[in-house]
């Protein structure tokens, strides 16, 4: 399984904001965690957090499913990102707490659709993380 995790910025300048600062360490430290071979490569999970900018706000609040794409086994989930978070010093874990929901929720679907999905594993890596913080 592969986790890609990205932002949609409706502005450029959100991109030095804590909150990118933030999802840019998580997922650059969840690179360097080492990792079993997993056998469940086929399944893809990508997590996108929905940053509010001016009157650009995501027409939902938590979390939804976006998408499945079966032929290439990939999950999409969207998480919308209140606005006081952007500037928050608790940035960090409002993003291991996310993608934790996002694991939760993939596995719960991937179970539905009888796909393997690595959820102890990826949610053992982001304990490590939360440890190190």
């Amino acid at each position: 399984m592969t986790l890609f995790c990205g932002a949609y910025m409706p502005e450029s300048g959100l991109v030095d904001s804590p909150f990118v600062g933030a999802l840019t360490r998580v997922a650059a430290n969840l690179t360097r965690l080492p990792t079993k071979a997993v056998a469940d490569a086929s399944a893809h999970l990508d997590l996108y957090f929905l940053l509010p900018h001016g009157e650009e706000i995501p027409p939902f609040r938590g979390m939804r499913f976006h998408s499945f794409d079966r032929e290439h086994m990939r999950l999409r989930i969207e998480s919308s990102v209140p606005a006081h978070m952007l500037e928050s010093r608790h940035c960090q874990a409002y993003v291991l707490a996310a993608i934790e929901d996002a694991l939760e929720n993939a596995a719960e679907f991937f179970a539905s659709e009888n796909i393997q999905f690595d959820y102890l594993g990826w949610s053992s890596r982001l304990r490590q993380l939360a440890r190190a913080a």
